[in-house]
């Protein structure tokens, strides 16, 4: 009896050393990261000290390696700083501050309540300071057993999105092992991810969302500016469209300004019925049922201040005295819960760690070279009550369409305009409906005088 208490003595004192050996380690990891990133410009900058962290993720339970590291990179960067030799590419030369490299969890909550984890996407932000930025993050589509990379680079101007997959599923449901031919793009005017999903748009917030409202006129340290709301997919959700954005910044000499903590409302002074006030949603999404019933719904709205998306931001390291980063960041997703509710449940919780960060100024092309590209061109999207243009197709080769006005976008039609045929099809649809309930209405009111008039006369 004496021997079984000791060992449940034993056991509960290492119990207690473990807990308190971890939660020493997890109160001093920024002091870490503190200490490590002094004097490291040209070297990688360790964030997370459980380098195991991603050091064997797999795809989502399949058991097989999807992306696989070794750990978190020290030492310094191969590829110097300098601009390389030869001629200048398209878009010219690209020097960022920084590369961090990261991922991103999801988690959505279940009929119970409790949130289980739905996806990892690694992922590799930078910027050069400026307006310009590259990302780059990994996916796996384990029912087609297919992985591609997305490249997303804004040039200040357009953002300009390529995919390419280790291959591809034609028509008749083969599947062609050729990468040469499996790029496809995405190009979008200006300088927030709203046409892509909202784990671009979760990233570009963490990196990029300070210096863009400080870029676009909004109050200094915090405010509220209206943004479109870059965490609720805007590319199919009408209600992303009409909020405003209060945030905090955070107070750094650095000259990159990141958001501390911020969330998107509903304002109801910016929803409009008019569809053609929504360039960011496809004009065949526009017309589809899903869409309607959001509309609909917007149209019940009544009240201010309801709450769809939360950002927070509590993590930074200073890194060579001269930027920070944000090295772990959170979201929550709500459908459209009042503020002053302080038990709002979310249904999608996303979680961004930064696992390692690159100080050395790598010299890089704005737009590497991908081979043939199949172009998906957002930025001639035009809509009125009766007609549209909605995006223009086109191939690429080695370089992409910059100039909106070359000949190959003209003659790819982007000065077609289109009727609208189903607008005219649901006005010819509610006509039908008017006139079978004034038949229904006056019917009645013309047989039955009848029918008593027969009566009296026997």
């Amino acid at each position: 009896m004496n021997h079984t208490k000791k060992l449940l003595y034993t056991a509960l004192v290492l119990s207690v050393l473990s807990i308190w050996s971890i939660a020493q380690t997890n109160q001093t990891t920024k002091q870490k990261v503190e200490a490590e990133i002094t004097d490291t410009h040209g070297k990688s900058v360790q964030i997370l000290t459980n380098s195991q962290l991603l050091s064997n993720m797999t795809d989502l339970g399949t058991g097989k390696t999807f992306i696989k590291y070794t750990g978190i990179r020290m030492g310094d960067d191969p590829h110097p700083s300098g601009t390389p030799e030869g001629p200048e590419p398209q878009g010219g030369w690209y020097t960022p501050l920084y590369l961090a490299e990261g991922i991103v969890n999801s988690h959505i909550r279940t009929s119970s309540n409790t949130f289980s984890q739905e996806g990892s996407l690694p992922f590799s932000f930078s910027s050069d300071g400026k307006t310009r930025w590259q990302m780059e993050f990994h996916e796996y589509d384990k029912e087609m057993d297919i992985r591609s990379t997305n490249y997303l680079f804004c040039d200040g101007t357009n953002i300009f999105n390529i995919s390419q997959s280790d291959k591809y599923v034609d028509r008749e449901g083969n599947t062609i092992l050729n990468t040469a031919s499996n790029c496809v793009g995405v190009v979008s005017s200006g300088q927030i991810p709203h046409n892509f999903r909202d784990e671009a748009g979760f990233i570009w917030l963490a990196f990029m969302g300070g210096d863009y409202l400080l870029n676009n006129g909004a109050p200094q340290e915090q405010g509220t500016y209206r943004m479109v709301d870059v965490l609720s997919t805007p590319s199919r959700n009408p209600f992303a469209w009409c909020c405003d954005l209060r945030y905090i910044l955070r107070n750094s000499p650095t000259p990159n300004t990141i958001i501390s903590n911020c969330y998107f409302f509903l304002n109801t002074n910016y929803i409009s019925l008019d569809d053609t006030d929504y360039f960011g949603i496809n004009e065949e999404d526009v017309k589809s049922d899903f869409i309607i019933q959001l509309f609909k719904k917007l149209r019940k709205i009544k009240t201010n201040n309801l709450c769809y998306s939360i950002y927070r931001s509590p993590s930074f390291v200073y890194v060579t005295n001269k930027f920070d980063i944000p090295y772990h960041f959170s979201s929550e997703r709500f459908d459209g819960v009042p503020l002053e509710e302080k038990n709002k449940l979310p249904f999608i919780v996303k979680e961004g760690l930064v696992t390692n960060v690159i100080a050395a100024h790598r010299v890089v092309p704005m737009f590497p070279n991908f081979g043939i590209v199949s172009v998906q061109d957002n930025r001639f999207r035009y809509r009125t009550k009766d007609m549209y243009r909605g995006s223009i197709y086109y191939m690429c080769t080695n370089e992409l369409e910059i100039a909106m006005d070359s000949p190959k976008l003209r003659e790819a039609g982007s000065k077609k305009l289109i009727k609208r045929t189903f607008i005219k099809e649901n006005k010819e649809r509610n006509y039908t409906f008017i006139l079978f309930l004034i038949i229904a209405v006056v019917t009645p009111l013309i047989v039955l005088p009848i029918i008593f008039h027969w009566r009296k006369q026997g």
